[in-house]
């Protein structure tokens, strides 16, 4: 329900500047439905509005795009589980083991297989966006890797 309170004065800023000032009445609304019901929002507008929006930048995917996507997806991953694991150098990643402030040549890591591989929350809520013309649509992946496939010192520092 609507609930209407004295504004107390703050210290600070001079009374012209502050909101609910000069002992002006401050109105709060305690609930959604208080909203809806009293006139202060246009919540069926705003949606029609956002949904108008959206139409326009969201890919329309028809059921046989979908179906190719998440073929390739499967392919993918089948691809990703065959790998096998192995031994990199850190000469062959040596851009990365220098911003860690080690010699290249001292380190080794260990490569697995990605523990999971999904797609991304645009395909997941089906809110992929339209590319410019001539654009190829992007999909998203979200991608987990063992720990052991990343040097101790960058596993720790989120890197």
């Amino acid at each position: 329900m609507h609930e209407t309170q004295e504004a107390e004065p703050t210290g600070g800023r001079p009374a012209a500047h502050r909101p609910g000032s000069a002992g002006l009445a401050v109105e709060r609304l305690d609930a959604p439905e208080d909203l809806l019901l009293s006139g202060h929002s246009s919540s069926a507008l705003f949606q029609l509005q956002a949904a108008a929006l959206l139409a326009e930048v969201r890919v329309h995917t028809p059921p046989s795009l979908a179906a190719a996507i998440a073929q390739d997806l499967a392919d993918l991953r089948a691809t990703l589980d065959q790998l096998p694991p192995c031994k990199v150098r850190g000469s062959e990643a040596a851009g990365f083991i220098r911003e860690l402030g080690l010699n290249p040549e001292d380190v080794e890591l260990d490569f697995e297989k990605p523990l999971l591989v999904t797609p991304g929350p645009g395909w997941v809520t089906q809110s992929l966006v339209q590319p410019p013309a001539g654009q190829p649509l992007v999909l998203d992946l979200a991608v987990l890797m063992p720990g052991t496939c990343f040097f101790r010192k960058a596993h720790l520092n989120h890197r």
